[in-house]
């Protein structure tokens, strides 16, 4: 039987989840490393829009300093892609900082009425699976009332019948909140990958999303109610089959912030071990598929030269880009070169409906950097990501676990066939 062993929570979860903003704020030299990779500092050019002006804001506002809605502006404009703390020699957890005075800048100078609306809207329709096809068939009836922006935008609704879980599973994975109603297919092709390997899966179905969607809107008690029944929901199936259980996100978004459920509860006395448990137990996808398993598999698929664009949340959270990148390659698939791979897309979650301009702006310039002429296909690791590339172009934008889980599936087929003949 296959087992989980725990894994180290990551680094500084827990630990330093709840360190006070001013301690973290002290380590930021002002060396101006950060600005070269900050997409919003590249796209507008002024500091308040880079890691390092955002800081000072922070710093004047915890000073007890002058500070208004101008401020909160230029933190709202933030996509929290942490490519400053890949590049910040000084070790700044920016994204802490952030994630603790924000909220409170929010609170001292509110945010516009229709802002404060619209972020309200989006936290309480799309982290609920039921409420998000009744957004999206809503849309569909009425595209044609639709900006051109929006309307490409727009995921078609898919719906696949349920399988019955495996008696004893050896990992669990999250449904997700959007990508169960627009591309539920993705996990089912994780299953597929990872029965290769002997591990057998179980979709988790539950009525709301990991929690990720409200943190990023500072709704950290929604957030924290979702993350809490994420967490009853692995211990009962673990006490279940009497170990605990491995936990995946085919959304590195999402795989993200649950590795880092102990943070937000570092100082929770009642849930504070339980979620570093929990932490401890997420893996990625592409830390168990092996490049043996897949070498190959190229052959099966319709799309040879691919361009793989690696979110945001893979480079800079999870670090697991390579990772991927060594199953493509072991799989036979050509990646062609990008000459800026640390360029965001723009997604970001729920950012891109809330700043759609600058997203729009972004994700332009990404595209036009990449070899798109030359390629069959794009190949991404987070649905946000692949639903914004894929309203920017024609060509087929895929996560790397349904083009390698399609490949297999295609190439077993094709063998069945050939032993039938053969007969």
């Amino acid at each position: 039987m296959l087992t989980v062993t725990d894994r180290p929570v990551t680094e500084g979860a827990a630990a330093t989840g709840e360190v006070s903003p001013e301690a973290l704020l002290r380590r930021c030299v002002h060396c101006g490393f950060c600005l070269a990779t900050c997409p919003t500092y590249r796209l507008l050019g002024e500091e308040n829009d880079s890691p390092r002006g955002r800081l000072d804001l922070m710093a004047q506002f915890l000073d007890g300093g002058p500070s208004g809605p101008e401020a909160l502006r230029h933190l709202d404009r933030c996509l929290e892609c942490r490519a400053c703390e890949t590049t910040c020699p000084s070790g700044v957890a920016y994204h802490r900082v952030l994630a603790q005075v924000r909220p409170r800048l929010a609170v001292r100078h509110p945010r516009p009425l229709h802002r404060r609306l619209l972020r309200c809207l989006l936290g309480r329709l799309l982290p609920w699976p039921e409420r998000t096809a009744a957004l999206l068939d809503l849309a569909g009836h009425f595209a044609f009332l639709l900006p051109g922006g929006l309307r490409r935008r727009l995921p078609p609704r898919r719906l696949l019948p349920r399988r019955p879980p495996p008696a004893a599973p050896d990992l669990l994975v999250l449904g997700g909140c959007i990508q169960s109603v627009t591309h539920p297919q993705t996990n089912r092709d994780l299953a597929t990958l990872l029965a290769a390997g002997g591990w057998s899966l179980e979709e988790l179905e539950h009525p709301a999303c990991c929690g990720a969607l409200n943190a990023h809107l500072d709704q950290r008690p929604l957030a924290e109610d979702h993350m809490k029944a994420w967490i009853r929901t692995w211990e009962q199936r673990s006490r279940a089959v009497g170990r605990p259980l491995g936990i995946l996100a085919v959304a590195s978004g999402c795989a993200l912030h649950l590795r880092e459920y102990g943070d937000y509860f570092a100082t929770d006395p009642a849930w504070g071990a339980r979620a570093r448990a929990f932490a401890a137990a997420v893996r990625d996808p592409a830390e168990l598929v092996t490049p043996d398993q897949v070498r190959g598999l190229a052959r099966h698929s319709p799309w040879r030269r691919l361009v793989f664009h690696v979110p945001c949340t893979l480079a800079h959270g999870l670090g697991t880009g390579e990772r991927v990148r060594a199953l493509l390659e072991a799989a036979g698939f050509t990646l062609l070169p990008d000459p800026d791979p640390w360029r965001c897309c723009g997604a970001a979650g729920a950012w891109s409906l809330l700043h759609p301009r600058l997203a729009r702006r972004l994700l332009e310039a990404r595209l036009a950097r990449l070899p798109l002429a030359e390629a069959d296909a794009i190949v991404t690791a987070n649905l946000g990501c692949q639903l914004q590339l894929a309203s920017g172009t024609d060509l087929p934008v895929v996560h790397w676990v349904e083009l390698l889980g399609a490949a297999q599936v295609r190439g077993a087929a094709q063998g069945t066939s050939a032993g039938r003949r053969s007969r």
